[in-house]
């Protein structure tokens, strides 16, 4: 499927491209410019890395016909096209954008719930901007927090919003979440989300739901450090160089109603 290959694509030029950011600016003096960089030069550099990505894999595919001029091009984008989000932990800041549907959220220490990439305009029935819009770089949406006293931060597609039945419920499910990951630990947590996920999928709609857990801890001399978590496509675990471990998973998830005994109940972490 294009479509899918295209998020994989746009996740790998995103991580590109905010490696690429923390190399250069490296440092806390450096932060104020790479903050000004992530809001106004990423989604610009990212949207050129994603396009030429597509365009070579493209043609890479093509047998019977070959993909020349722009047409082509934007026919092929609109297949390849994606929504996106990203994240970077630098210091004691965290850095969040994001273009088309889904949610980003940001537990506190103190258990509020923030949703800092919100879009007042909401996109009307499944029509939602995406990297093959026309002048991308202008649909994102960032913002630069504070998280020097750590959080936990959800980034999910729209299945996860819409497997609640209004904002609370899913503030009470990133709330026991967050609970849950305090008491059992990240990766037991993360061990047990497939377990969850068929769950509300029995429950519920069945959509599909990528979700990226990333839990921040305050560091011992103040800046945050960061362990990882993600629910996405493929089973495997890996663990970073720096420590953050992601664990990865396939589930189809979805659920309706109250929210009631969310993450609870026959199945425990741990």
């Amino acid at each position: 499927d294009q479509s899918q290959y295209g998020s994989t694509l746009a996740v790998r030029a995103a991580v590109e491209e905010m490696v690429g950011l923390q190399t250069h600016f490296g440092g806390e003096e450096l932060l104020s410019q790479l903050v000004n960089s992530f809001k106004t030069d990423f989604p610009r550099r990212l949207g050129r890395r994603w396009r030429e990505a597509v365009i070579a894999d493209g043609k890479s595919r093509s047998t019977s016909e070959t993909i020349e001029g722009n047409q082509d091009d934007s026919d092929l984008l609109i297949r390849y096209g994606t929504t996106l989000l990203a994240a970077l932990v630098v210091e004691s800041t965290l850095l969040v954008g994001q273009i088309g549907d889904g949610e980003m959220m940001l537990v506190r220490p103190d258990g509020t719930v923030e949703f800092p990439l919100t879009c007042e305009n909401e996109d009307v029935g499944a029509v939602t901007d995406s990297l093959c819009s026309a002048e991308s770089h202008r649909r994102w949406r960032t913002a630069a927090l504070d998280s020097s006293k750590g959080g936990l931060v959800l980034l999910s597609t729209d299945g996860l919003v819409n497997a609640f039945s209004d904002e609370n419920q899913l503030k009470a499910f990133a709330r026991i979440l967050k609970e849950r990951i305090q008491e059992f630990g990240l990766l037991q947590v993360a061990s047990s989300l497939p377990g969850w996920l068929d769950h509300f999928s029995g429950r519920g709609s069945g959509d599909d739901i990528t979700l990226a857990v990333i839990m921040i801890q305050p560091g011992p001399n103040g800046p945050a450090e960061n362990q990882t978590a993600a629910d996405t496509t493929d089973h495997e675990t890996s663990e970073q160089s720096q420590g953050g471990r992601h664990v990865i998973g396939n589930r189809t998830t979805g659920i309706r109603g109250d929210g009631k005994n969310i993450l609870g109940g026959e199945e425990k972490a741990g």
